[in-house]
């Protein structure tokens, strides 16, 4: 039975791990600019607009902010990508004020 748990923890990371690999736009540098109306996401070979409306749900962790487009997908932003946490913490709170759903103010 530990096996069977251990696989069925182990499986997604490599299904996860092969899903990147084998997609050329997860691989590419992505731009982020955040206005009070819009999130634009740009890379080489395309770019997504999105607007409050279009966001599922939005979470905010001290490592990651997750925008939500539907149940199973989300654009990511880690904390890394700033050059310091003062300015993830700024992004992250301008980001949750525009375009959190869960605020019925906008």
């Amino acid at each position: 039975a530990a096996i069977y748990a251990m696989l069925f923890l182990l499986l997604p990371k490599f299904r996860y791990r092969k899903l990147f690999s084998s997609n050329r736009f997860l691989q590419e540098e992505q731009t982020f600019s955040v206005t009070e109306q819009i999130i634009t996401i740009t890379a080489p070979s395309t770019s997504v607009q999105i607007t409050r409306d279009k966001i599922e749900k939005l979470v905010c962790t001290p490592e990651l902010i997750c925008i939500y487009i539907s149940r199973l997908q989300a654009h990511l932003i880690p904390r890394h990508y700033f050059s310091d946490e003062a300015a993830f913490a700024e992004i992250s709170e301008f980001i949750k004020l525009h375009f959190d759903p869960a605020r019925g103010d906008r």
